[in-house]
């Protein structure tokens, strides 16, 4: 016989651990599925906007990330590869907090899993979650497998917290798939070199085929991550100095400060398409972070949203719940409050995607984006 719970998350990282925080709060009990073991590294910017902080001290946990974390970060610099850079302050995401903090997402997600257990929520490590789901009676039936053991567990709400490549379908209709889009390469990695020691701004650099990021991180340390055309990826098998240079190096300041960059842990790299937007994805299930949504990383907010789709799809579960209202019920309020939440941050990110890979846009449109640059930030508050 399947094992009950009330609520159950598929998916332990920031928008999982966020939820079922959250609906800790709203005195809701959930069990949380891990596949991973943490702590465990994860290609990812590793950068928290201002935007995530109130959902992070209503979580209780933003005092002890920010004592893991470098910053203030108080500014994001993007340089084009023809002309001047242009500065987006983070006074203008959030005046409150008007800064960032740049953390490494295996201390991130240990600290959530710490705080979680804290707090008494059910969390399974390495429990690979079957994509098959049943449904009978109104409540889902999932199967997971635990250290070689299969499992059964019966819920009436499921939360999909699986990240992008979450495969969860009801049994006998696959997942939509969403619109096809082109493959990117993305690579992670962590440097050290003095040029960079004491830097404390988050820096974008665009360059032919993709574009990246650098920023601090504690200890001297800095993260480089980039998303890139998939033929650099023979790249890859070329010496390190070589790689920077063919790719993020192609913009000269980006060059500058990598120059004499040494690794300080082994590079990451994934291949998937540069974005996940929702539509498809108004289906059985309820879908948070990027299981729903992955955002260019571009835009510095991919671990806020996560956070905050996390606590969203909790407050929308606990009113629902209150008032007495079927699952499907709930689902459907969740998306409409997601669509309030980030409609306005998708349609901005839809229109300026193309120009994230083309020089030739860049010249065109960049010059009419800096002047509106403090209202379009609003939109990312």
């Amino acid at each position: 016989m399947p094992e009950q719970v009330p609520i159950l998350v598929c998916g332990g990282s920031l928008a999982g651990l966020s939820a079922a925080l959250s609906l800790k709060r709203f005195g809701l009990d959930a069990l949380v599925l891990e596949k991973a073991c943490f702590p465990r590294p994860k290609l990812c910017g590793e950068f928290l906007g201002p935007d995530s902080f109130a959902v992070l001290e209503r979580l209780g946990v933003l005092e002890p990330i920010e004592q893991h974390a470098a910053g203030p970060i108080a500014e994001s610099v993007f340089y084009p590869m023809t002309g001047a850079a242009f500065t987006v302050k983070m006074q203008w995401l959030n005046p409150k907090r008007p800064y960032g903090l740049g953390i490494s997402r295996d201390v991130l997600d240990t600290l959530l899993m710490a705080h979680a257990r804290q707090q008494g929520i059910a969390i399974i490590e390495q429990a690979k979650v079957l994509p098959e789901v049943r449904r009978e009676n109104g409540h889902f039936i999932v199967e997971v497998v635990i250290q070689g053991q299969r499992r059964q567990f019966e819920t009436p709400i499921l939360i999909d917290a699986s990240g992008r490549y979450s495969g969860l379908h009801l049994s006998g209709k696959a997942k939509s798939p969403s619109k096809p889009q082109p493959k990117r390469l993305g690579i992670r990695f962590k440097v050290h070199t003095p040029t960079l020691a004491k830097d404390q701004a988050l820096r974008m650099f665009l360059f032919p085929q993709g574009y990246g990021g650098i920023q601090p991180l504690p200890g001297g340390v800095s993260n480089v991550c980039m998303l890139t055309g998939q033929a650099y990826s023979p790249m890859l098998q070329r010496p390190f100095t070589d790689l920077i240079r063919e790719t993020i190096g192609q913009n000269p300041q980006a060059w500058e400060r990598l120059a004499d960059a040494s690794l300080v842990e082994p590079m990451q790299t994934t291949v998937a398409s540069n974005m996940n937007l929702p539509g498809a994805s108004l289906d059985e299930f309820l879908r948070i972070g990027d299981a729903m949504m992955t955002l260019d990383p571009v835009t510095g907010s991919g671990m806020s949203v996560a956070l905050q789709t996390g606590e969203l799809a909790a407050a929308v579960i606990a009113a629902g719940l209150r008032q007495g209202h079927r699952y499907d019920q709930i689902r459907a309020a969740y998306h409409r409050e997601y669509h309030c939440l980030l409609g306005n941050r998708i349609r901005v990110l839809k229109l300026f995607r193309p120009v994230l890979f083309s020089p030739a846009l860049q010249r065109v449109c960049l010059p009419f984006v800096k002047p509106v640059l403090p209202i379009v930030a609003r939109i990312f508050r």
